[in-house]
């Protein structure tokens, strides 16, 4: 349950989940397959039932495949509807309507964890720089709307439009120079061809 949105859902309607459910001999023994299980032997040295079902569904359900597991090991102790439930908590979230606006909102994020990945702190203000290179025309807006997000996320945003293979070398090597904080990003967006990114006025069969 990776998602920021199935997360808070979840944990909203948490205490009423876990209320109706039996830590039964043969749902524990499933347990021990899980692949959160070298948390058991802790887990046991819970006073209650509440507490070890606080830990169990906190802990076990935090990758979606993870939660998969625990729901189908709910099923395999007789215990469906609490299963089918905890599935519908794993959901993935609604996609987003795609809109054709360049002015977009980023919205702050309650918790950075997702799945395995790591999280780095980025607290200097401009986080660093980011270099945005178009060479169709026709994606002038899709860059204009990546400026308005990196810019809201605390970037220096420049784009380059058109720019030759030589002249994105130039400018990149301007940049291994420059003081650009925690972070540097590089997006591309064009063409290319036999894995390699093509720059402005590249036809095949150029060097």
């Amino acid at each position: 349950m990776e998602q920021e949105g199935p997360r808070i859902k979840f944990n909203k309607e948490f205490s009423e989940f876990i209320k109706d459910i039996d830590l039964s001999e043969t749902f524990l023994q499933l347990l021990e397959k899980h692949p959160c299980a070298y948390m058991l032997p802790d887990i046991q040295n819970f006073d209650t039932d509440s507490e070890r079902k606080i830990r169990i569904f906190s802990e076990f359900t935090r990758e979606r495949e993870h939660c998969n597991v625990l729901a189908n090991m709910l099923q395999q102790s007789g215990q469906v509807c609490a299963a089918d439930q905890l599935r519908t908590f794993n959901k993935s979230e609604t996609v987003i309507d795609y809109t054709d606006e360049v002015e977009l909102s980023v919205t702050p994020a309650i918790t950075l964890r997702s799945g395995t990945s790591r999280c780095y702190t980025m607290d200097s203000i401009p986080r660093g720089m980011a270099l945005l290179f178009i060479t169709v025309d026709e994606l002038m807006k899709e860059g204009k709307r990546f400026e308005c997000i990196f810019n809201q996320l605390y970037f220096n945003v420049t784009i380059h439009v058109n720019k030759t293979c030589q002249q994105i070398s130039e400018i990149l090597d301007k940049a291994v120079d420059a003081e650009h904080n925690d972070t540097f990003i590089m997006m591309f967006m064009g063409h290319g061809f036999d894995e390699k990114i093509q720059g402005w006025g590249r036809h095949e069969g150029d060097d």
